[in-house]
């Protein structure tokens, strides 16, 4: 129980007042909670009852002109733990707990507490383990990113033999990278980058690994370095603003982690903009003809799809599901692709869209239906999919609206076939998508 007096007390007032439960059994006496400072009483066993109830009294002491308070209540019950624990021959467990202790991530990591893959619902974050039915859970990444780590790459990492991935970018870590990563068989991704602290200076031992591909070692080319990579043939002769730009680029496309990745046509855009910095620089000499070769189109001979705001942001949010999910619908309902050359609009969305200008509905339904379907209800699946593929995130429905659209035109195909075939349909799908239910895994 958490206890802090709230109220400014007058001269003549006082909150005093005894605890008891069960029928008189003492819980706290004579107790007055502090002006603002939070008072926490508990019991270090654990309390039984003989019908598995237990009932609080509160009650004012005789002194007392105010009645009782309480701010906070917390019950925990013991739960058995039918998950096995993580790996201990893998010292794994007391690796991590040493990692914790080095970098100070005791107040860091909320969730840092028990066992890191155990129970899977409550691991750690920024831990991923692996589970198998028949044996306990191996860590397999390790995600410190943007963690405020300092000093150098502890040891105790080496611990962790089972380890995958390794991210330690965005933080301000220090020394040489040691060899140890190296003797770490089974990693095959290392991400360093946005450490300037940090000597890159690669092992030789680290270095043969990345030259054998079996792994990938991510980091921040400091710019003063960025002469040592550009192709010798070049002379100097290139604009390092943008050559820089373009390595940032090529750095952010090869991301493992596939929401961070930039999508095709904002690559374009920069890499436009590379190439026109540095046709200004050039006067339009040779690098005019260098774009002449080359086609930006991600649909040759078509017009571009529109650009939804994560284009131009690049940040996702969740109006981004919504058009991808828009998409989705449009594909269902057409049984098009959602690129396809041959069609008078390449782009699904354009082409839709166009068919609805000329009010040639029925060809935009999937020929397979056969006509077999309620007119009213598809032209509303339609503009909600339309609606869902809006460029302007802001003119986008939330998921809610529109699970509920589509299950209004579902009631209206159902009613319309009495209930024979769709019936089925429906109870195959769950349209509950409230507010902290778990979502499946989206790629």
């Amino acid at each position: 129980m958490h206890f802090a007096e709230i109220q400014n007390l007058g001269s003549n007032e006082i909150r005093e007042f005894n605890i008891t439960y069960n029928g008189g059994e003492v819980w706290e006496s004579f107790f007055r909670p502090h002006k603002l400072k939070i008072t926490t009483i508990f019991s270090p066993t654990a309390l039984s009852s003989s019908d598995g109830k237990f009932n609080f009294t509160f009650t004012m002491t005789e002194s007392s002109t105010l009645p009782p308070l309480i701010n906070a209540l917390e019950v925990y019950t013991d739960v058995e733990n039918l998950l096995l624990e993580t790996h201990q021959d893998e010292v794994s467990v007391s690796a991590m707990m040493n990692i914790k202790k080095t970098y100070g991530l005791m107040n860091k990591k909320i969730s840092w507490q028990g066992d890191p893959c155990s129970p899977k619902t409550y691991r750690w974050k920024g831990v991923k383990c692996l589970y198998l039915n028949s044996d306990q859970p191996r860590i397999i990444s390790l995600y410190l990113a943007a963690s405020d780590l300092n000093g150098a790459i502890t040891p105790d990492i080496a611990g962790l033999t089972q380890l995958r991935e390794l991210d330690l970018s965005k933080n301000d870590l220090s020394g040489e990278l040691p060899d140890f990563l190296a003797d770490m068989k089974l990693l095959t991704l290392i991400n360093l980058k946005r450490n300037p602290k940090l000597n890159l200076t690669i092992p030789d031992s680290l270095q043969q690994k990345i030259d054998d591909k079996v792994l990938i070692l991510l980091f921040m080319i400091r710019k003063g370095n960025i002469k040592n990579i550009i192709d010798p043939k070049l002379m100097g002769d290139f604009d390092t603003n943008g050559v820089w730009k373009a390595i940032e680029l090529a750095m952010t496309c090869v991301n493992p982690t596939s929401n961070h990745r930039p999508t095709m046509p904002h690559v374009v855009m920069e890499l436009k903009e590379c190439l026109e910095s540095e046709t200004s620089r050039k006067q339009g000499s040779q690098v005019m003809c260098f774009e002449d070769s080359i086609d930006f189109n991600l649909s040759p001979g078509s017009e571009s799809p529109p650009r939804p705001r994560y284009y131009i942001t690049n940040l996702l949010s969740e109006k981004s599901d919504v058009y991808s999910f828009g998409i989705v619908l449009l594909e269902i309902i057409t049984n098009q692709a959602v690129i396809d050359t041959t069609r008078e609009r390449s782009h699904i969305t354009n082409w839709v869209r166009f068919m609805i200008r000329k009010g040639n509905i029925k060809n935009i339904i999937d020929p397979k239906l056969m006509g077999d379907f309620d007119t009213n209800g598809v032209w509303k699946a339609i503009e909600l999919a339309m609606t869902c593929v809006n460029p302007t995130s802001n003119h986008r429905p939330t998921m809610p609206h529109v699970v509920m659209e589509l299950k209004e035109c579902l009631e209206s195909e159902i009613s319309r076939k009495q209930g024979s075939q769709v019936m089925c349909f429906e109870d195959s799908i769950d349209f509950n998508l409230s507010p902290g239910s778990e979502s499946p895994p989206r790629p």
